[in-house]
């Protein structure tokens, strides 16, 4: 077995694959790439025990430009990171991939040759792609996908009691394709129009299926399709199936009041600005950095900072507008400040709102599209002397 092949075109896909593949594994087989070397293509496969991946490489681009040349057919596995280090450290525009007895690979380039021990491609599991063919399916495009996946996915939790949060839950209704995501503290959701308008469903993804797909290099159209316990994502050259997480993902609207009493509209930019400049002598303190928002008849809108050790900070909140029951002079929160800038930032519009009911309830970010909403927690603040 042997061939020749564009280095950068095979870190990009083993870059996706890697993404899969575990650090640590009970099998160590799951931390190595499977490679199928054909007459005018390579198969590549990886899989952690839930999320499998198929890629086809082929010979030639969609430019006739060569990809892989001087083949010769075969079958191996191969450790994913000790590769993926070995190509990245080469320099020549092609690799040499030559199989010098049953299980040792040489990897070589004009001025480097690295000699790597392989296994044999029967011992990597048998990946299952089948799923009920009377499954649900539709189709978006990658740019569409990346944008829902970015919108949303750092609101899925890091660590959790329910498996569900580390996913994103996915939903079609009424015409828009939703991303919805939690980690308990915040909640982000974000909506683009659907295709197919009759279409509805709710599924929730492994986050991890969902950032191998997203970040597709090609602009690509995907198929999901998808039943009670996984799903498929399709492209021409991809395939991808992962179990999917069983049970009912918090909805939004249980967590919206009818109503806020209090309120501020600010432009984005400049609040992002302000906070990180009202946090700067908390973060010395190697905690996540947190402050107090003020809605004040007097002062306006105050954002302040305190640290034991290090100090207090103050910015007043220009440009911006507020309200306040008639009743009442002063409102004040404590806020996550990194949570915050999160999800003004991923509401992606020149102006932003806060709305709030109280100061211990959850308060939501929002622009003028009533589907794409930021619905987090508040904090308790030390307040200053």
């Amino acid at each position: 077995m042997k061939f020749i092949i564009s280095r950068n075109i095979l870190l990009q896909e083993l870059n996706i694959l890697n993404k899969i593949v575990p650090s640590v594994s009970a099998n160590p087989v799951l931390m190595m790439i499977y490679f199928n070397v054909k007459e005018d293509s390579i198969i590549l496969k990886a899989s952690d025990g839930n999320i499998s991946c198929s890629m086809n490489l082929k010979a030639t681009d969609d430019k006739n430009k060569t990809i892989i040349k001087d083949i010769e057919e075969g079958e191996f596995l191969v450790s994913a990171k000790y590769l993926f280090d070995m190509l990245s450290k080469l320099e020549d525009e092609f690799v040499n991939f030559n199989m010098v007895d049953s299980n040792f690979l040489s990897i070589y380039d004009s001025s480097t040759d690295f000699n790597i021990v392989t296994r044999e491609a029967a011992e990597f599991p048998e990946l299952d792609f089948n799923v009920d063919p009377d499954s649900q399916s539709f189709h978006i495009k990658s740019s569409e996908l990346k944008l829902l996946f970015d919108k949303t996915s750092f609101a899925v939790a890091t660590k959790s009691t329910k498996d569900m949060f580390y996913g994103i839950n996915i939903s079609a209704k009424d015409g828009k394709l939703y991303f919805l995501a939690t980690d308990s503290f915040r909640m982000a959701r974000y909506a683009i129009p659907n295709k197919s308008e009759k279409a509805e469903f709710k599924f929730t993804c492994p986050i991890k299926a969902l950032n191998v797909v997203s970040n597709l290099v090609k602009n690509q159209e995907v198929e999901i399709i998808f039943d009670e316990k996984q799903a498929l994502f399709k492209t021409d050259d991809l395939i991808l199936s992962t179990r999917l997480y069983i049970g009912d993902f918090p909805s939004p609207e249980r967590l919206i009041p009818s109503s806020f009493d209090y309120s501020i509209t600010f432009d984005s930019d400049s609040f992002l600005k302000s906070v990180g400049r009202v946090v700067i002598l908390a973060s010395l303190d190697g905690k996540q950095p947190t402050c107090k928002l003020t809605i004040s008849r007097e002062t306006g809108v105050t954002l302040s900072s305190y640290s034991e050790g290090n100090g207090d900070s103050k910015d007043n909140l220009s440009n911006c507008e507020y309200k306040l029951p008639d009743n009442e002079d002063v409102f004040e929160i404590g806020i996550n400040t990194d949570y915050v800038q999160q999800a003004i930032k991923a509401l992606d519009s020149k102006k932003a709102t806060l709305v709030f009911t109280s100061p211990i309830r959850m308060f939501m970010a929002k622009n003028d599209d009533p589907d794409n909403i930021q619905i987090l927690t508040p904090i308790r603040i030390t307040s200053s002397k």
